[in-house]
């Protein structure tokens, strides 16, 4: 992809701040700064931004590590794919609907966005740059996640995705390149590219990943969240498993597959996940949408329960002696809080019967003392 840049001649090493010149060397690459030895990375300028490093790529576009030179912060900018046919009026359209969708957001596990603007008839959109890296990063050669972590990230996304839910956005390209990692590891979402207020139709060639699309959305069916959400589970397949539930080297046999066979048992690929983690991704890649959860909430609850679960489990791995005498003391406290409850009825129960016997001398006493008036004013009248 190419768009209008120009070389950088000098640059300041970041570790020593000597000037060293990189006129001669590849643009967004890096090289050692001879003085102290440290990284200087070779930018490219566009505008007021220094491109330094490319970091991502997705179906709208690519995106780069830079520095604003305005603001003196660094950012990502995703530069933004030339529609083929389409001339600059579909690009604006392009970058301002996706700016409205970020900016419609304001949550913690979505992508913040900072500006949007054009360089020379080149469309992009500044974010906030991310340091921990991507999903994709995580799972790179086929790398199985713990599956606690796996858990906590989906919910990041989850909760991601309600938002846009909640503002009427339909993100339509969930996948692990699309969910980025903050310096303490919470997951957030982003490339928005895709994203569509509401029910819409498809467009004649569909959107999404072929490994992680829904099967409504290779149907060409309208899509409304339970597309996201199916998206979200391929994602969660991948990270629990190492691999995504339909693989192999033709994108359009990847995305029949879907039509014509359940997803792979997950226990089988993976043996010993939690039973409440495997029900998860069962309930997430149902082929049928109705089948799937109904709303967030569902998902994000059943995704606590499996996360409460799991750690439950690691707690009881981690120290059984422990927890046995934990569960020891809970039957040690229900049996002295039964013994109380016995103890207390069998008092009351005493006290009632007191009281009846009470009851029941007084009464003898009175008519005793009424026998003898009655005695009394008998023997008297004579």
């Amino acid at each position: 992809m190419a768009f209008d840049v120009s070389k950088v001649k000098v640059v300041n090493c970041p570790k020593c701040g000597v000037e060293v010149d990189v006129s001669a060397h590849k643009p967004l690459s890096s090289i050692e700064c001879p003085d102290c030895g440290g990284n200087v990375a070779v930018p490219v300028r566009m505008g007021h931004m220094l491109l330094t490093e490319r970091i991502g790529q997705g179906t709208a576009g690519i995106v780069y590590q830079a520095l604003d030179t305005i603001l003196d912060r660094p950012v990502a900018v995703k530069i933004l794919r030339d529609v083929e046919g389409a001339g600059n009026e579909r690009r604006t359209e392009d970058s301002n609907a996706e700016a409205q969708a970020l900016a419609a957001i304001n949550h913690p596990n979505v992508v913040r966005i900072h500006d949007i603007g054009a360089h020379r008839d080149q469309h992009y959109i500044e974010m906030e740059l991310l340091t921990g890296g991507s999903v994709v990063d995580l799972v790179a050669g086929g790398t199985a996640l713990p599956e606690r972590r796996a858990l906590e990230i989906a919910l990041d996304a989850a909760r991601a995705l309600r938002a846009a839910h909640d503002v009427g956005l339909v993100h339509r390209d969930v996948k692990p390149q699309n969910l980025l990692l903050d310096g303490a590891g919470v997951a957030r979402l982003l490339d928005f590219g895709s994203a569509r207020f509401g029910e819409e139709e498809q467009e004649k060639l569909g959107v999404g990943t072929p490994l992680y699309i829904s099967p409504e959305a290779v149907r060409q069916q309208p899509l409304d969240f339970r597309s996201d959400v199916y998206s979200l589970g391929c994602t969660l397949f991948e990270m629990l498993s190492g691999r995504p539930p339909f693989d192999g080297e033709d994108p359009k046999e990847i995305c029949l597959a879907r039509l014509k066979l359940p997803a792979p048992n997950l226990s089988e690929i993976k043996p010993g996940l939690n039973p409440k983690t495997v029900l998860l991704v069962v309930h997430m890649l149902r082929r049928d949408p109705d089948n799937r959860h109904g709303n967030y909430d569902e998902l994000i609850t059943e995704m606590q329960s499996a996360l409460k679960a799991v750690e439950q489990a690691e707690l009881l791995a981690q120290d059984p002696t422990g927890a046995n005498e934990l569960r020891k003391a809970a039957e040690e406290a229900a049996l002295t809080s039964s013994t109380l409850t016995l103890e207390r009825n069998r008092a009351q129960l005493d006290r009632i019967r007191t009281q009846r016997t009470a009851a029941r001398l007084a009464g003898a006493i009175a008519l005793v003392a009424f026998a003898l008036l009655i005695g009394l004013i008998l023997y008297f009248r004579r």
